[in-house]
């Protein structure tokens, strides 16, 4: 891949308020950064705990988690396969089962 750097000019005024704007955006992009670190940390402690009980849905102090169960699905015309010929067999041999994921999740009161 070729790239080519292009100097172009700016209004010096734009340019001093885009540099103080994209420090800015550093500055809350690590704290957010730092911010969802934390939240997964929290998350999976209350996740592991929360598995421990065994209960699909649990609720304290105004808190709710639930478990989400995954899912799989397959996505195909079944009817106009056979229509073309294919036999049920074939078709089913040929599906691919995706599974998705289950995860917990957790809502603060409001």
């Amino acid at each position: 891949m070729i790239t080519q750097d292009i100097e172009v000019a700016i209004d010096p005024q734009i340019k001093a308020k885009l540099q103080i704007r994209l420090a800015n955006y550093k500055i809350a992009k690590e704290a957010a950064d730092r911010a969802n670190e934390t939240l997964d940390i929290c998350k999976k402690d209350v996740e592991l705990m929360f598995e421990s009980t065994g209960e699909p849905t649990v609720t304290i102090d105004g808190y709710t988690i639930t478990r989400v169960a995954g899912s799989s699905r397959a996505t195909i015309d079944e009817k106009k396969l056979l229509r073309q010929g294919l036999t049920f067999s074939q078709i089913e041999a040929a599906k691919v089962y995706r599974e998705s994921a289950g995860y917990v999740k957790i809502t603060a009161p409001k």
